[in-house]
């Protein structure tokens, strides 16, 4: 039979915790700078365009319905891979 477990040491969870965080805050900044502005980017020009068709009367149902599953898409694609890799 084993006995009990040793305690942590403090300092040891201390620099695991301080690594760990270094490393959501590295992959958060690459996300936000890489995936999260230019995604959304994307999809706000995506719906300026499907605005434009509208106020144009020149945007028919299905590419009303293209056009705004594109910027569902590219805005929702770095937001997804963000919240996938940088959990709270």
């Amino acid at each position: 039979m084993e006995g009990p477990e040793p305690q942590p040491d403090p300092g040891v969870l201390h620099d695991q915790i301080a690594e760990r965080a270094a490393v959501a805050q590295s992959r958060y900044a690459f996300a936000r700078r890489w995936l999260i502005k230019p995604s959304l980017a994307a999809g706000f020009l995506l719906l300026l365009l499907l605005l434009a068709g509208y106020a144009n009367d020149t945007q028919g149902a299905s590419e009303a319905t293209l056009t705004l599953a594109a910027a569902a898409a590219a805005a929702g694609s770095g937001l997804g891979y963000t919240v996938r890799c940088c959990p709270a």
